[in-house]
């Protein structure tokens, strides 16, 4: 299901082994408490190595963090709570993806999560309105397509310069896997930014966009405003959505772009496979998911930048 991906590839994943001292933890404690504080943790090494340690990480803090500082909860009702999201969603005509690896509260979580999407999908008539899972074990596990997309190019800015680093960027992957994985962020510099250097070569070849920060209701409008300015048919591009989603969310930003005639779908996370309540409150009040992120810091001694469409981000 990933013919993309050539075979010399594919090999070094197959060979490829985690090498644990690349990784530095540090606790940082309070001020007024040492005994509460923050973790930093870093990973040092070969870019082509230390960028696979980003989605276990995340998901290995938020997996011991929910099985060691905060138990008040448990599986009940997760796979049928998945099961509902996911035909709310297809009733709704609101395609999707399920993205939650990083932010999971477990990896039984997301096993049970995933089994449950299928099962809806299974059930619906509209099968192809769930089109994968960015996990590549659970793909596999439960014969699903597997689906991501190009990541932000912080890297190549810091190697190289920062003038021109999203085309350059847009065109090195092309290059590579063709028409395959043809869609791209916007915000690693902030939209506008993104959209000085996507010309009209680029904004042709690139079949999608991927909205990660900012306000997403004027994303679209915003879109096909520049597609219109480069003589693009915006109706034969789509739209990605991606951030902070729930069904509410990507219902009614589905129905903005059915009426503006944009083709759209959605990358779910954290709203699927980190969606709890407390149980000492009866499963009444919400069991809030970590919010962690981890993001390119330097590259050779050289500092990086990342400015996306929210300036909280």
């Amino acid at each position: 299901k990933c013919k993309y991906f050539k075979p010399g590839y594919l090999d070094y994943l197959q060979s490829y082994r985690f090498k644990p001292d690349q990784i530095s933890v540090t606790f940082i404690p309070s001020p007024d408490d040492p005994d509460v504080g923050s973790v930093k943790i870093e990973a040092r090494g070969l870019w082509v190595e230390t960028v696979l340690w980003a989605v276990p990480l995340m998901a290995c803090l938020s997996e011991m963090y929910f099985r060691y500082a905060d138990r008040d909860w448990d599986y009940t009702g997760q796979e049928e709570q998945a099961a509902h999201k996911a035909t709310s969603l297809l009733d709704a005509r609101c395609m999707f993806g399920e993205f939650g690896t990083r932010r999971r509260r477990s990896f039984a979580t997301h096993d049970l999560v995933v089994r449950g999407i299928k099962k809806a999908r299974d059930a619906h008539e509209w099968k192809e309105g769930f089109f994968g899972t960015s996990n590549a074990y659970l793909a596999m596990r439960y014969d699903l397509n597997v689906v991501g997309t190009i990541a932000q190019y912080v890297a190549i800015a810091a190697l190289g310069d920062y003038k021109d680093v999203a085309g350059t960027a847009l065109d090195l992957w092309s290059n590579l896997y063709g028409d395959s994985l043809s869609v791209t962020p916007t915000d690693t510099f902030s939209t506008e930014v993104f959209y000085r250097e996507f010309d009209n070569r680029r904004a042709s070849q690139w079949k999608a966009l991927r909205q990660d920060s900012g306000d997403p209701k004027v994303f679209a409008p915003r879109a096909m405003q520049m597609y219109e300015e480069r003589g693009i048919d915006y109706r034969q591009k789509a739209i990605i959505f991606g951030d902070a989603l729930d069904f509410e969310k990507a219902k009614e930003l589905n129905e903005q772009c059915q009426l503006l005639g944009f083709k759209c779908s959605f990358s779910i996370g954290t709203w699927l496979t980190n969606d709890f309540k407390k149980k000492s409150t009866g499963y009444e009040e919400q069991s809030k998911a970590l919010n962690i992120v981890i993001k390119l810091g330097s590259i050779d001694g050289k500092e990086c930048v990342k400015i996306s469409d929210e300036t909280t981000k």
